[in-house]
C-alpha cells in the first residue's frame, strides 16, 4: 500500500494556517475565533500571577532554543525520510507550546500521576525511549535528552497515526485510547467533551492557543527576555562526590 504524504504545510495538521511559500495570510489565523480560544488565553495570563508565571516558563523554554532548534534540524530530516516533510522550524514551535502545555517549561515538574519533567514522562514510557532512570540518574530531569525522546515518541506515532496531531494526542492519552477515537473521528478536534476526560479533549487546543500567543507576543502583551546562556567550567577535584558536583 502506498503510503499518503502529508502536505508540507505541516501546521494544516493541527487546524492552523502557516506562513509559507504556499500560503499567504498571518502566521496563526483563528477565524472566527472558537469558544474556547479565551478560556484558554485566561487560563494562562488571565492574571498578573498567571502572566508573570507563563513568562517566565516560555523563557525557561526559549533559553533552551538552541539545542531544541538542533534536535528539530536532525528529527525534521528523519521525518521526511519516512515521507512526512514537516519543516524543522514548525517542528519547534510545536514543540515549544506543548511543553508550555505540558509543564510550563519547569524541568522538574511531577504531575499527581507521577510524570515527571518539562516532558511529563512517566517512567515506563521513559524507560521505553531509552531515557534512563535509576537510583543515580533520572534523564526525565533533563530537558535536551526528554526532548529527544519526545521526538522519537512522536515521530513513532506520527507513522503509526499517519498523522502527527492525532501523535501528539497519542502522546497525552496513549495510543491505545486514539486508535478507538480516530476510527471514529477525523480529528481530534472533532471529539466530543463528554467521550474523553478534560485533559484530553483540551490537550490539543491548549497547544493550538499557545502557538498563537507564543507567536503573537505584543498582542498579548507578553514581556519575554532570553538571557545569553552561559557555560559554568567547573574543576573536578580529586575524591569530589556526584552530590558536590551537582
Amino acid at each position: 500500500m502506498k503510503k499518503k504524504i502529508m502536505p508540507l504545510i505541516a501546521g494544516s495538521l493541527l487546524g492552523i494556517t502557516f506562513v509559507s511559500p504556499l500560503s499567504e495570510g498571518s502566521y496563526l489565523k483563528f477565524n472566527p475565533r472558537p469558544n474556547y480560544f479565551y478560556k484558554i488565553v485566561d487560563s494562562y495570563i488571565g492574571t498578573p500571577y498567571k502572566k508573570e508565571r507563563f513568562e517566565k516558563g516560555l523563557e525557561k523554554i526559549f533559553e533552551r532554543k538552541e539545542p531544541y532548534k538542533n534536535l528539530c534540524d536532525e528529527y525534521s530530516v528523519r521525518f521526511m525520510e519516512k515521507g512526512y516533510p514537516i519543516p524543522s522550524e514548525i517542528l519547534l514551535d510545536v514543540l515549544n507550546a506543548q511543553e508550555v502545555v505540558e509543564s510550563l517549561g519547569q524541568t522538574r515538574a511531577k504531575s499527581r500521576k507521577n510524570a515527571i519533567g518539562n516532558r511529563q514522562f512517566m517512567k515506563p514510557t521513559a524507560k521505553h525511549f531509552q531515557l534512563q532512570n535509576n537510583a543515580v540518574i533520572d534523564e526525565r530531569l533533563d530537558p535536551i535528552r526528554s526532548t529527544r525522546a519526545t521526538l522519537d515518541m512522536l515521530l513513532d506515532h506520527t507513522i503509526m497515526f499517519n498523522s502527527l496531531t492525532w501523535a501528539f494526542l497519542s502522546y497525552n492519552s496513549g495510543p491505545v485510547l486514539v486508535r478507538k477515537l480516530k476510527k471514529k473521528y477525523n480529528s481530534p478536534f472533532e471529539i466530543p467533551k463528554n467521550e474523553v476526560c478534560t485533559e484530553t479533549y483540551e490537550y490539543m487546543r491548549r497547544i493550538k492557543v499557545v502557538l498563537e500567543m507564543i507567536n503573537n507576543q505584543e498582542k498579548f502583551e507578553l514581556n519575554i527576555e532570553v538571557p545569553k546562556i552561559k557555560f559554568l567550567k567547573y574543576k573536578i577535584n580529586s575524591g569530589d562526590t556526584l552530590k558536590k558536583i551537582s
